[in-house]
């Protein structure tokens, strides 16, 4: 008996691995279309940098960030990820909320685009039971959290101003993982209960 509950187990844990696998998948594709689809509604901002210190905003730094890293920070706004900028006077910013405007559509973007990857995830797996389908929905998080660690390098920015000072602009890294963990886990596992209650 109990070696038969083991072995059943054991078939349940490497069943539940094949899926993390197979929704990682999902999961980096999620991400690439999340920030695609940032980059296309929400390059090119109106900034208005202040004129002197008195007047002096945080649009100074951004104007000199390049389009696609800008539109990144917009997207990881939505994830409720602020930008630092390193060695300046200004505050940790959201940027999603910083913009405003169309620029909100940022916490819209990430929870639909994951709600249908773990919909089209779970589609595919037939699910028997609810649980199986919440499962199968959340298991897109392995791909969508390490793309969202790696985005945290990969739109860092840096540069020297006019005078040969050195500044940055940082994602929180913590934050990051933390939404890129989340964020799939809750979304696709609603995917997945939607898939499992339209078959």
């Amino acid at each position: 008996m109990t070696d038969t509950g083991a072995t059943k187990g054991s078939e349940t844990g490497t069943g539940y691995m094949t899926h993390l696998q197979g929704g990682s998948k999902h999961g980096v594709f999620s991400w690439l279309v999340g920030v695609i689809i940032s980059f296309v509604l929400f390059q090119s901002p109106s900034l208005n940098p202040g004129q002197g210190i008195a007047d002096a905003n945080i649009d100074i730094v951004l104007q000199d960030v390049p389009n696609w890293k800008l539109s990144s920070y917009t997207y990881y706004g939505g994830h409720f990820v602020e930008v630092t900028p390193e060695d300046l006077m200004y505050s940790s910013t959201n940027i999603a909320t910083y913009l405003g405007g169309i620029h909100l559509l940022a916490f819209v973007i990430p929870g639909v685009i994951l709600v249908i990857a773990g919909y089209h995830y779970t589609r595919t797996q037939n699910p028997s039971s609810l649980t199986d389908a919440r499962v199968y929905g959340a298991s897109i998080v392995g791909g969508y959290a390490v793309l969202m660690l790696l985005g945290v390098f990969l739109f860092n920015h840096s540069q020297a101003d006019g005078y040969g000072n050195q500044w940055a602009l940082t994602l929180s890294m913590g934050r990051s993982l933390f939404a890129g963990i989340l964020y799939p886990l809750v979304f696709g596992a609603i995917g997945g209960q939607l898939a499992y209650n339209n078959t």
